[in-house]
């Protein structure tokens, strides 16, 4: 039973918050919402909770905390798809800050809820911009998840030679790298196929495959032919990179892939007061 303190002091914050909202002052408004979410959720009230979360969104859509709030009502209420879609929205706003390791978590802590490649391929990306000594391994073990899922992924790939490069195993990225330039080609993106075959050939001039793709790439704007056959998804070759990619994991087993920020998901600032629980 809610105390009638309790009551006295919600009934204030929201009549605090509904009068700065309607002069403008949205900020001070925001946080007075923020303050009410809090105690509704301390005393179980989370479907009334999300009410005042929204009217939270609307006043300052840009900002991460109320999505994570939002996040944190529906997780309690068991609702894992409105979870991970609340909690998806804060990453970008968090990037847009520069709060990079604070996306990074809040993309674990989705990844434990839902083992999703974009989620997976946005958090690779995290750690290989971050580029500590341990975060090729983290990108790496991400990527494997998103190369199972569409081994044909372009982005994945080139994902996937950055992290190789990160751990000091260039042979492996330019295979990587060999395999992208031939996916581009086959499917008639010729600029990106091109452009990975120079990068290619800038890594190592000699490269075999590297040269038989620029000279087929060379042949098909002098013909001015119209695309290539679409290449078939057992194609031995990406199927081969699975066994490199999981050999790489493997003969690293006692090295621990490099954190984000220490657990649970904290404020990025006063406002943003609610992590986003594990799932039990």
């Amino acid at each position: 039973m809610v105390s009638t303190t309790k009551r006295d002091t919600l009934r204030i914050a929201l009549a605090l918050a509904e009068a700065r909202t309607a002069i403008g002052l949205k900020s001070e408004a925001f946080s007075l919402y923020g303050e009410v979410v809090d105690q509704l959720l301390t005393d179980a009230r989370t479907s009334e909770a999300l009410a005042y979360v929204d009217e939270m969104i609307v006043l300052d859509p840009h900002d991460p905390a109320g999505h994570l709030k939002k996040a944190e009502c529906h997780a309690r209420l068991g609702d894992i798809d409105a979870t991970v879609a609340s909690a998806g929205r804060a990453v970008p706003l968090f990037l847009e800050r520069g709060e990079s390791d604070m996306a990074l978590e809040l993309l674990e802590r989705m990844l434990s809820y839902w083992p999703d490649p974009a989620c997976a391929l946005a958090a690779a990306r995290i750690h290989l911009d971050r580029g500590g000594p341990r975060d090729g391994l983290a990108a790496l073990q991400k990527l494997h998840t998103c190369f199972k899922a569409k081994p044909e992924d372009l982005d994945t790939l080139v994902l996937l030679a950055r992290a190789f490069d990160a751990m000091d195993q260039p042979d492996k990225a330019d295979r990587v790298l060999e395999e992208a330039a031939g996916v581009a080609e086959s499917r008639g993106d010729h600029d990106t196929a091109q452009r990975l075959v120079e990068l290619l050939l800038s890594r190592d001039p000699q490269s075999q495959r590297a040269r038989e793709l620029s000279a087929k790439l060379h042949r098909r704007r002098t013909e001015a032919e119209a695309g290539a056959a679409d290449r078939a998804h057992g194609d031995p070759g990406l199927l081969s990179l699975e066994d490199e990619i999981t050999d790489a994991l493997m003969r690293r087993p006692s090295e621990p892939a490099a954190e984000s920020v220490a657990s649970p998901v904290r404020s990025p600032s006063p406002r943003a007061s609610s992590p986003l629980p594990r799932p039990s």
